[in-house]
């Protein structure tokens, strides 16, 4: 037989298995556009210009990785069902007389037939929608001129090399499969595991305490800082959970409605939880792989929206004032420097400037143990708090009040938890809180939103300073203390830039202030970069997992349909009418496949609590924008869902019919 002839055989295979092999061609040119893309835009030159453009450059390679991880997997996966189901064609070939050297050959022809039509396609299109989604990421960061269109040669290579990789790998796989089975389990190999499933309890029960252990981490974790880690813990708990709960947990409670006698033993029900046993047996593996990816569309894009939406917000919180000048304490008189030097340059601009402060204030990280406030180094953990330490004076002059201290006296606020006890024992000496305020003059900064936070308002100056400055010298500036002149702008403010400009040069011309300033809107480019590439990624990533649902869920529909159309005759030979064996596979295949989404909707639902203070440590406070976004994204991905299965159905009808 010559080199044709296996040619023009693989290309029959591919067109007479169209059903099947359609789906995964266009799911794999769709893999490598996402991936190009994502590369292209990666290595696009100008990110070094931008303000954030390190950050963007690595959550774009970050998405790379993440993408060529999962197309990876995923593509594995869909060829090996492939390869199961073509099983019985290819052992009839087996059995005519064609040597396993031969099959193989025509699998390698089919391969690089399917493989080489994708990675080309792909690239193309890749190229031609490149240019579009480029304009699309700069409108999503805010149009940033120093980024230029390329299409870069790296990334065409890498793409061609993935991909490559991956049908190669594939194809090693297939050589596996016929190598290592006989022709007559070939030829049965669809048929396998039709006896009833055994109730496997253990792993019932594993999956039961895993996924509890999950929602437990996620409702009960109250530290944002310890939020990521155990936010990961909880996931591999989910999937763990998720997988033997599909595999073994469906199969053990179907196998005590069977044992229930009066329930089972009525016509509906017989043939309802009889057949959903066999279903749950061959599907679970599947259905646990669609609950979680749709877990993770959700949860990708719940964030991600969220971020991008509440940019506003983040910026409100993490700069509460438009302009913010800090600078390590040295002295009155160098503080008074910088209030002359900003109150000059107002002058000179003619800057209408609102709710300005200046004050001092010290800052440290403790442990508490009752009354006691230990200072540990400025490591985060989920013991520790933050102190705030204000000087009586600035607490007066900033609210207009008269209030007195002796020396041994503090005032005091509690924000998050209750301080039941009139005094603290703080740098090796006890003060007795003479009153509890209920607010401060100034908004905290965002780590007080994340600890546990004391403010203590104390007599002068030198009292902060023994509290919170250096234990080895006294005289050395410290960055926990630190005077601070805030202000906002009037909106409608002209020159702007050469504003700032000045604000800058000034403070680093100058031998006697050494400040750090901060912009609020000299940030939202930085905050737009960094939130618009989440935002980019997590809508990639979301349509890359979306597509591998679909392609699941119409495999499953496929597979369905071919074992349906067995039992369709069965059914009927043993007296049900053809409405009636319609209504029980139909029912059944429904509950199948809307249980995934089911499922998928309550771990996002008990994920919020850890989910959202994981936004707490990316400046997103507000709550109910995570909770509209959350809830919107259920409701538009369960419809895309129920239109996903609505067109993959008509396939398994046409099947059965």
């Amino acid at each position: 037989m010559n080199s044709l002839f296996y040619l023009k055989l693989a290309w029959t295979n591919i067109k007479k298995n169209s059903k099947t092999y359609i789906p995964y061609i266009l799911t794999s040119i769709g893999m490598i556009i996402v991936f190009y893309i994502l590369c292209n835009i990666s290595n696009t030159s100008g990110f070094d210009k931008i303000r954030g453009g390190a950050s963007v450059k690595t959550v774009l390679g970050f998405g790379n990785y993440v993408v060529g991880i999962f197309s990876a997997i995923f593509l594995f996966y869909t060829n090996s069902f492939l390869i199961k189901n073509r099983k019985k064609e290819l052992g009839l070939y087996n059995i005519l007389g064609m040597e396993k050297k031969h099959i193989g050959k025509v699998l390698m022809l089919e391969t690089i037939v399917v493989g080489l039509f994708s990675v080309v396609l792909g690239l193309i299109l890749g190229a031609v929608f490149s240019k579009l989604l480029f304009l699309l990421f700069l409108k999503i960061l805010g149009n940033v001129v120093f980024l230029k269109y390329i299409i870069s040669m790296k990334a065409i290579l890498y793409t061609f090399v993935l991909f490559t990789g991956i049908f190669a790998a594939a194809l090693l796989y297939n050589f596996l499969q016929i190598r290592l089975t006989n022709p007559i389990e070939l030829l049965h190999g669809g048929q396998h595991g039709e006896k009833e499933p055994k109730t496997r309890w253990l792993i019932a029960l594993v999956g039961l305490a895993s996924l509890a252990g999950a929602y437990y981490i996620a409702l009960t974790t109250e530290s944002p800082i310890d939020s990521i880690f155990l936010f990961l813990i909880a996931v591999i708990m989910v999937m763990i959970g998720t997988h033997c709960l599909f595999v073994a947990g469906s199969i053990v409670i179907l196998k005590i409605m069977k044992k229930n006698k009066k329930f089972y033993y009525q016509t509906n029900h017989f043939t309802s939880v009889s057949g959903m046993i066999y279903r749950m047996k061959q599907n679970a593996v599947g259905l646990s792989n669609i609950c979680i990816l749709s877990t993770t569309v959700l949860v990708i894009l719940s964030t991600t929206v969220s971020l991008f939406l509440g940019i506003e917000d983040e910026l409100k919180f993490r700069y509460p004032y438009e302009v913010q000048i800090n600078q390590s304490y040295i002295s009155n008189e160098n503080n008074e420097k910088l209030n002359r030097m900003i109150e000059e340059v107002n002058k000179k601009y003619n800057v209408k400037v609102s709710d300005l402060k200046s004050y001092s204030t010290g800052s440290m990280l403790i442990n508490k143990n009752g009354t006691t406030f230990k200072k540990i180094e400025n490591v985060y953990n989920n013991k520790s708090s933050l102190v705030e330490i204000y000087t009586l004076d600035d607490y007066n002059r900033l609210l207009g009040t008269k209030k007195a201290l002796n020396d041994n006296e503090i005032l005091f606020h509690s924000y998050k938890k209750d301080y039941k006890f009139d005094k603290v024992s703080i740098a090796g000496k006890t003060y007795q809180i003479k009153e509890q305020v209920g607010s401060m003059p100034i908004p905290g900064d965002s780590t007080t939103r994340l600890l546990d936070s004391y403010y203590l308002v104390v007599k002068d100056i030198d009292t902060v300073k023994e509290i919170a400055g250096p234990a080895n010298d006294a005289k050395k500036p410290d960055s926990s203390i630190k005077h601070s002149y805030v202000y906002n702008l009037d909106p409608k403010m002209e020159r702007y830039a050469d504003y700032v400009q000045e604000i800058k040069t000034k403070i680093k011309e100058s031998k006697d202030v050494t400040a750090y300033i901060e912009f609020r809107e000299e940030n939202r480019v930085e905050f737009k970069a960094m939130y618009g590439s989440l935002l980019f990624i997590g809508v990639f990533l979301g349509t890359s997992f979306m597509m591998a649902t679909v392609l699941i869920i119409y495999y499953k529909q496929i597979s369905e349909g071919y074992d349906d159309k067995e039992r369709y005759t069965i059914m009927q030979k043993v007296g049900m009418s053809k409405s009636e064996v319609r209504n029980t596979i139909k029912s059944q295949i429904v509950m199948v496949f809307f249980i995934p989404l089911v499922m998928a909707a309550i771990h996002v639902a008990f994920a919020f609590k850890i989910l959202n203070k994981i936004l707490f440590l990316m400046n997103l406070f507000n709550t109910s924008l995570f909770i509209t976004c959350t809830i919107s994204c259920v409701l538009v991905f369960a419809v895309i869902y129920t239109l996903v299965y609505s067109m993959t159905a008509k396939a398994y009808y046409k099947i059965v019919n």
